[in-house]
């Protein structure tokens, strides 16, 4: 897997010189060596979506339909990748094919469900249920108060509602912003492919689970797509071209800051606060996301006009 990794974003780095450093020290960023390091599938599987994205023939459904059965959270791009195939009939039979594998990973769910940590930990995490987690130890270990020692399934209800009040101011001030970004995106099909259906992958299981920081290893394609794009839009002023980079990078280079010199703690602090910073972050893509969709059923509802 380590091999796989280094020569396959070898390539990437070396097709883009201009930015050799800061590409560097993203994709071999802390929660990406974390993924090196535990040797866990998500990287085979990231590599099988990968293949199944670009791929436009009944391979294309085959990889989709085993990167399901390695892990189940993948199904929820099945319709997105209807809709970019145009529900292409080599596809739909690719992925037909691996049905009886599909269907194994769901009779299993329950199995997995049960064998993984979903509320796992709120350091070196991501996810609803990891800032859930982060507000309940910020209280009861910083000021040993109890206020915060309630069910979860409220404080996930009270943070997603928060995403989405934030989303939306996001989205009104940043509107035409993130409509050229997406337009410049859409210059190159492989790319918005890539970035729509990666990120869309990653805000699912943000919203689902708690999230070893490895698990953004689904975000890192976009991030390299979203950041060649920024840098290419001159209608961008400086300031926010800036804000819109720092808030897609920071999640990959946040854990290289240093906030302890304790040797025992060193940059511990700054994983106890992963949770609040991709929170922050992954409303800049999720906003993209949705304008991406909104344009896309306006343009189809044009067309039935």
């Amino acid at each position: 897997q380590i091999l796989l990794y280094i020569i396959f974003f070898k390539f990437i780095l070396f097709k883009n010189l201009n930015y050799f450093y800061l590409f560097f020290f993203i994709i071999f960023s802390p929660p990406l060596l974390l993924l090196l390091e535990r040797g866990n599938n998500d990287l085979i599987i990231f590599f099988i979506l990968y293949l199944s994205i670009i791929f436009k023939n009944y391979l294309s459904g085959i990889l989709f339909g085993i990167s399901i059965s390695l892990k189940i959270f993948p199904i929820v791009l099945l319709p997105f990748f209807l809709l970019f195939n145009n529900f292409n009939k080599k596809f739909i039979f690719g992925f037909l094919a691996m049905t009886p594998l599909v269907y194994w990973a769901l009779i299993n769910i329950q199995t997995s469900i049960n064998n993984t940590d979903v509320v796992a930990s709120f350091g070196a995490s991501f996810g609803l249920y990891s800032l859930s987690m982060f507000t309940i130890k910020f209280f009861q270990e910083i000021y040993n108060s109890e206020l915060f020692n309630i069910s979860l399934f409220y404080l996930n209800a009270l943070f997603f509602s928060l995403f989405l009040i934030l989303s939306l101011i996001f989205y009104k001030v940043f509107e035409d912003n993130l409509n050229s970004i997406l337009n410049n995106l859409e210059k190159n099909e492989k790319d918005i492919k890539i970035f729509i259906l990666l990120t869309i992958l990653t805000l699912s299981v943000f919203f689902a689970f708690s999230n070893y920081a490895y698990r953004l290893i689904f975000l890192l394609l976009p991030l390299l797509i979203l950041f060649k794009t920024l840098k290419n839009i001159d209608s961008l002023s400086f300031i926010k071209k800036n804000i819109f980079l720092f808030l897609s990078s920071i999640p990959f280079l946040s854990p290289w800051l240093v906030l302890s010199f304790n040797e025992t703690a060193k940059n511990h602090h700054i994983w106890v606060l992963f949770s609040l910073i991709t929170f922050l972050s992954f409303i800049l893509y999720f906003c993209l996301v949705i304008c991406f969709l909104r344009n896309k059923i306006k343009a189809m509802l044009n067309k039935r006009d």
